[in-house]
């Protein structure tokens, strides 16, 4: 019986119901039954996975990256920390040599003003030292918590 015999006919609700019955066992037979729920959500399964794998190897790549980045910055601050002790070094040489040349041409302190710069340049790399120390020791933490990640992504 068709949609449009149902609503126009009003006297046949027992024969419609019946028919409604049977409409909608055959339909829920066929799409059970016939693997079409099955396969839909198979289907699901396989998407939700993929979805998975694609962020986990996006994360172990952005994690590689970090940790590369993470490399180079290590490095520039030992070579920034390896500077900083030669122009200590340079500096108690400089320092030495004034003394000498001072004492030996019996200059006057006013002689030497430009010495107060020089203080002042070492009290800027032992500012610029306790930075990258400080940096130093938040790049430490940051390759804790990289390291944190890559045991969770090999623990997937």
């Amino acid at each position: 019986m068709s949609i449009f015999t149902r609503l126009v006919d009003d006297k046949r609700p027992k024969v419609i119901e019946d028919e409604d019955k049977i409409l909608y066992k055959k339909l829920k037979d066929s799409l059970i039954n016939g693997g079409f729920l099955t396969n839909v959500f198979e289907a699901l399964d396989k998407d939700y996975i993929s979805g998975i794998v694609i962020s986990v190897n996006a994360a172990k790549k952005a994690s590689d990256e970090a940790k590369k980045a993470s490399d180079d910055i290590s490095k520039t601050i030992g070579a920034l920390k390896a500077t900083v002790t030669k122009i200590g070094e340079f500096q108690k040489e400089v320092r030495g040599d004034i003394s000498s040349l001072k004492a030996k041409a019996g200059l006057k302190d006013d002689a030497l003003k430009h010495l107060g710069d020089i203080d002042a340049i070492w009290k800027d790399v032992q500012t610029q030292q306790s930075l990258l120390s400080g940096f130093e020791k938040q790049l430490n933490s940051f390759q804790a918590t990289l390291s944190a990640v890559d045991l969770f992504k090999s623990r997937l």
